[in-house]
């Protein structure tokens, strides 16, 4: 299967986000399992998986993530998340460029990483399943279906 890369404005800059290779999407979804698998765990564990994530934040998800780590693998972690994308034909992923475009843009910064882990792991909701290793119900795998057939 071909790598794909997906597009999508946000805060009026064009991101486009490849798949990470299969290996490196394997090290990044069991970093972020050991990373916030357990909150995102527990979250979901008192209640349906709908309710739980459609109520949270993508940004206050990502804030979390990053609050977890300590500062250095923190940064790496974002920078190696940010490895196969660019934000207006720039490779946000090297230090430079990353510190010109989200000085004082953190927003910005949550959602694109929201929609990093859109672009690898199939949908949000379906990563947080897929991280936290809770099966997705047979109905969210066909709404998953229909809204990328949109």
């Amino acid at each position: 299967m071909a790598i794909e890369t997906k597009e999508k404005v946000i805060n009026g800059h064009k991101w486009e986000v490849s798949q990470w290779p299969a290996r490196e999407a394997l090290r990044m979804k069991i970093r972020l399992g050991k990373t916030i698998g357990p909150a995102l765990g527990k979250a979901l564990s008192a209640g349906d998986l709908d309710s739980e994530l459609s109520d949270m934040k993508l940004d206050g998800i990502i804030e979390a993530l990053v609050d977890r780590l300590d500062e250095t693998a923190s940064v790496q972690m974002v920078l190696d998340m940010l490895s196969q994308t660019l934000v207006d034909g720039k490779h946000v992923g090297k230090d430079s460029v990353f510190d010109d475009h989200f000085t004082s843009n953190f927003g910005e910064l949550y959602q694109g990483l929201a929609f990093v882990l859109e672009v690898n792991f199939g949908g949000f909701m379906q990563a947080a399943a897929s991280i936290t290793g809770r099966p997705q119900k047979p109905d969210e795998s066909e709404n998953q279906g229909e809204a990328q057939a949109s």
